[in-house]
């Protein structure tokens, strides 16, 4: 059972790095967490009481990370007005109160590359030790196949990653064809069209310097073959309502070169601005755009 043991190390050894994560939600959304002020490495004790119910971005106190032990990077100190619920006398009340917050992003499914790389070593790991094992045991399985195709469907379909690695990952990984050829649902493209896709971009002069874990040319890749599988979903539609809406979205949520763009951008979002990060110069363009009902004090940069 070694190779099974390695492969569980050399997952544990990833399991908190947020490089491998994508910095979206599984839609695609940006999902922000606010995480208390800490001193000398431990959470500032508070006296507040109740459930925090809502937290509302007043003001942004720093444009750059705090490189404190504790604080995930990127992250930003925010000013947030903080609801909570106190039960009390057998009845509820809401109190509110100003706190300063550390923002960070919340993390989302591992990067494709990652998944990929995680599929190839757990079905090596599978191939090594039936190859160990006497013939009346040597169908063990780690992963069964139904499993297997199950991700390839949620990878293909869910996620829109036309390029439908599996089969090959598991050629690889085992030397065999893989069992399905076809999946069951119809897609819109064939891997060979999506890999001309991402040839296509890769040959791109595009000058932008990389400052992320995805360099310019895979970032379009990605927004293009998103917005692809989009247009294909709404093939057959008499009105296609909504479709400029979600093709926007991808534009709006996944155009971003580094997390510290996604971060600023989802914090704008969150104090009511309506301004697009693309439309942005700098970080310090975040809160121009000042909601009406807050006084204006309160939102200053």
């Amino acid at each position: 059972m070694m190779p099974l043991l390695n492969f569980r190390n050399e997952f544990l050894k990833t399991e908190g790095d947020r490089d491998l994560r994508e910095f979206t939600k599984m839609g695609g959304s940006l999902q922000l967490q606010f995480l208390s002020m800490r001193s000398g490495g431990r959470a500032v004790a508070t006296s507040r009481q109740g459930k925090v119910v809502d937290e509302k971005v007043m003001k942004r106190l720093t444009a750059t990370s705090i490189n404190e032990e504790g604080y995930p990077l990127p992250n930003r100190k925010v000013l947030i007005l903080e609801t909570r619920v106190v039960e009390e006398n057998g009845g509820k009340r809401e109190t509110t109160c100003k706190v300063e917050k550390i923002a960070t992003l919340v993390h989302g499914p591992y990067t494709q590359k990652y998944r990929e790389t995680m599929l190839e070593e757990l079905l090596r790991a599978q191939e090594t030790i039936r190859g160990n094992l006497p013939e009346s045991v040597s169908e063990f399985s780690i992963i069964t196949p139904e499993e297997v195709e199950e991700i390839r469907r949620i990878w293909v379909i869910q996620k829109r990653e036309f390029e439908d690695s599996v089969p090959d990952i598991y050629l690889r990984a085992t030397g065999r064809s893989y069992p399905s050829p076809e999946l069951d649902e119809t897609t819109p493209f064939r891997p060979d069209d999506i890999r001309l896709l991402r040839d296509v971009c890769m040959e791109m002069a595009i000058e932008a310097p990389q400052s992320g874990p995805l360099d310019s040319k895979q970032l379009l890749f990605n927004v293009l073959r998103e917005q692809l599988g989009i247009q294909h979903g709404y093939r057959g539609a008499i009105r296609r309502v909504g479709l400029h809406g979600e093709l926007e979205d991808v534009l709006e949520m996944r155009s971003f070169e580094n997390e510290d763009q996604a971060l600023d951008f989802a914090l704008q979002r969150k104090a009511g601005g309506n301004e697009l990060m693309y439309e942005m110069r700098d970080a310090s363009d975040v809160f121009t755009y000042i909601p009406e009902e807050q006084p204006a004090q309160e939102l200053e940069a």
